[in-house]
């Protein structure tokens, strides 16, 4: 029984190390756009982009926006789908995706801001576990919708 099992072990670890079947999803592509759309009232800031990842794996993108300096800074966030949701199925082509981050400091202006998009991807629609993540960031600009 011992010896069989033993037999059993050795034959899983050698198709995991000859390259066996593990899956593991990860993000080849992540972009923001330039510009972004500010809600009336400037709370809600509607961010877009486009993510590439593997056929047949999942994504969900987080976002932060920050305007300002200090204690005169903004700042808010978003995330789609939203926690708790299935991630998005990924295509294996660029994808757009959008993300209404809400402030949690005050209202934003119209000019520029910083942004920063991060893609969460797993080989799971319920993103358990985070296989990999991506994060890019930029200058972008705030327009009234």
């Amino acid at each position: 029984m011992r010896r069989k099992l033993l037999g059993l072990v050795l034959a899983g670890l050698v198709a995991v190390l000859s390259g066996g079947s593990v899956a593991v999803a990860h993000t080849s592509s992540l972009t923001i756009d330039p510009d972004a759309t500010l809600s009336p009232g400037g709370t809600v800031i509607t961010v877009r982009g486009t993510v590439t990842c593997t056929l047949g794996e999942f994504f969900r993108i987080q976002v932060r926006v920050f305007q300002g300096r200090g204690v005169n800074q903004e700042s808010a966030s978003g995330v789609s789908p939203p926690f708790g949701a299935v991630f998005t199925p990924c295509s294996g082509s660029p994808q757009l995706w959008e993300v209404e981050a809400l402030s949690s400091t005050g209202a934003f202006r119209e000019g520029k801001a910083n942004a920063s998009a991060t893609s969460a991807t797993s080989v799971s629609p319920n993103g358990f576990p985070v296989d990999a993540e991506k994060s890019v960031g930029r200058v972008i600009e705030l327009s009234s919708s």
